[in-house]
C-alpha cells in the first residue's frame, strides 16, 4: 500500500451494517519495500499515530480501530509500498445487538 485505501468492513463477514463503530483487527504488511507506517482511522484524515510500523520484513500489530459512520476503515500508505492485509476479531457497535455483540 502506498497513498490512501478505504477498506468497507459494515455488513462484510458477520459485521453489522450499521452501528458498527470499532474493529478489534491485525494489521499485517505483506512484500514491503522499505520501512513505511500504516495510518488507520475513521474519517479521511491520516491520524497523528500509525497503527503499524514496518520495516524492509513483513510486519503486524493488533489493535481497536475506529470506522466510519458507514462501517468504512480508511487506511494511509507511508513512504513505500507494502501489502497490507486487515484481519477482523471482533466489533463494537453504538447499540445492543440480539445477544450477538461483537465483543
Amino acid at each position: 500500500m502506498h497513498g490512501k485505501a478505504t477498506v468497507q468492513l459494515g455488513g462484510k463477514g458477520g459485521l453489522p451494517k450499521s452501528a458498527l463503530r470499532a474493529v478489534t483487527a491485525t494489521l499485517v504488511s505483506t512484500r514491503p519495500k522499505g520501512p513505511a507506517d500504516i495510518y488507520a482511522g475513521a474519517t479521511s484524515t491520516r491520524p497523528a499515530v500509525p497503527a503499524l510500523t514496518t520495516g524492509a520484513v513483513a510486519t503486524s500489530s493488533f489493535g481497536v480501530l475506529p470506522v466510519s459512520a458507514h462501517g468504512a476503515l480508511h487506511l494511509f500508505g507511508g513512504a513505500h509500498a507494502t501489502g497490507i492485509h486487515v484481519v477482523v476479531s471482533g466489533w463494537f457497535s453504538s447499540t445492543g445487538e440480539n445477544g450477538t455483540a461483537g465483543l
